[in-house]
């Protein structure tokens, strides 16, 4: 047999959410509900909903979802519509 001479793992500053999404980065802060329906101009309910439904992505944590500022931004390019203004 021959040893193992992998490196040792080493702690990481991202961390993996839902499959397909890409990482989630571990210094950035989450936004709350609240703060991003000040955002979106909706209920906080509406976008816990969003988040449910994986319309937004989302980190569910026991206090209930929290976002990135990238996934809201990704959610609204991806909902925007009509020609970009130069």
């Amino acid at each position: 047999m021959t040893p193992d001479t992998t490196t040792p793992a080493t702690p990481s500053t991202t961390a993996s959410s839902t499959p397909g999404t890409g990482p989630i980065p571990l210094d950035e802060p989450l936004m709350t509900p609240d703060e991003v329906a000040a955002i979106l101009r909706l209920a906080p309910l509406t976008v816990s909903r969003m988040a449910r439904a994986g319309r937004i992505r989302a980190v569910r944590t026991a206090a209930g979802y929290r976002f990135q500022r990238a996934a809201i931004a990704d959610y609204i390019t991806a909902n925007t519509t009509g020609e970009q203004v130069a």
